[in-house]
């Protein structure tokens, strides 16, 4: 039986677990590399598999930054568990965690709240105050505490080492494609369909404008071979292939970042559906035409590069 926790303290249930640590922001290929030697570790040691992860980002805590997310948590917890982790944790990431010691934090948090008899990591993994703990360290105390250590070396994808960071850039760039092919799945965002101006109705090829639901990244600018799913969760949802437009829609009003999807055999209206809008490939850039007619026939070429691409004629 699953469960998730989002606390400072674990489930009662959770002892002497097998823990993985991370951030886990997109759950790509390299974070369901480390659930799956989680599963073997507990598996082996016969006990439960789980997924330690921070709410909110580090980042926002330390830096005031706040990168953009690939994932919202729940979505983030959701597929962690869908993996292969048979719990989720959420520890709230405050400046009081930040400040603890590499030492303090394998006692107080590791060891006290939970009491794992093993631990999965990645390479890069850090710890405690001022990021003082290393991998090394934490098998180094792993000895001495009595839990195993497992190092997971880095996944590399088309020679390039898989990261949320470099997925982030891959997704800034446009290249969905590329970005698909390091998280095992294809880049998704939420939204509401919420009603527009009807612009795309007037060109012949009408739209479903979606409010963004979630704090995640979008693609760069630019149109793109989509699939929308209709529903709250993509597996209890409805697909339906498209085009999307992604931008400020220049030839119009080069207004604010709308995202809006032209669908392939729907007719009825989606005002107030929630819907997850999947990028599968990147057509061109957004562009600005000098009248309605060319950026009517430029649609028209994106529908039909879209209709190329699902084998539709």
């Amino acid at each position: 039986m699953t469960e998730v926790v989002q606390g400072s303290r674990p489930s009662p249930s959770w002892r002497n677990v097998c823990l993985t640590i991370g951030n886990f922001d997109g759950v790509h290929l390299g974070h369901q590399q480390l659930v799956h030697e989680l599963g073997r570790m507990s598996q082996r040691k016969g006990t439960q598999g789980v997924a330690l992860t921070f709410f909110p980002h580090p980042a926002e805590v330390l830096t005031a930054g706040r990168p953009q997310r690939l994932l919202p948590l729940e979505d983030r917890i959701r597929m962690l568990l869908s993996v292969g982790a048979t719990g989720a944790w959420v520890l709230p990431f405050d400046r009081k965690l930040s400040s603890l010691s590499a030492e303090r934090f394998v006692e107080d948090v590791l060891l006290s709240r939970s009491a794992i008899s093993g631990l999965v990591v990645g390479p890069d993994f850090r710890f405690g105050a001022n990021r003082e703990g290393d991998s090394a360290l934490l098998a180094w105390f792993g000895e001495r505490k009595g839990f195993e250590v497992s190092v997971v070396p880095p996944l590399e994808v088309d020679g390039m080492r898989v990261s949320s960071s470099f997925i982030r850039r891959l997704l800034m760039e446009g290249k969905v494609a590329d970005a698909t092919r390091m998280l095992g799945r294809t880049y998704r965002v939420k939204g509401t369909v919420v009603r527009g101006k009807q612009v795309g109705t007037s060109l012949g090829f009408p739209t479903a404008n979606l409010c963004l639901s979630d704090d995640v990244l979008v693609p760069a600018n630019g149109i793109y071979v989509i699939r929308m799913r209709i529903g709250r969760t993509p597996s209890e949802s409805t697909p339906l292939d498209g085009v999307a437009n992604v931008g400020h829609r220049p030839t119009l009003d080069n207004g604010p970042l709308q995202v809006e999807a032209h669908l392939f055999g729907i007719e009825r209206p989606l005002y107030g559906e929630v819907v997850t809008l999947e990028f599968l490939e990147r057509i061109r850039d957004e562009r600005r035409f000098g009248t309605l007619e060319e950026l009517r026939a430029a649609i028209r070429q994106d529908v039909e590069r879209a209709r190329r691409y699902f084998g539709r004629q």
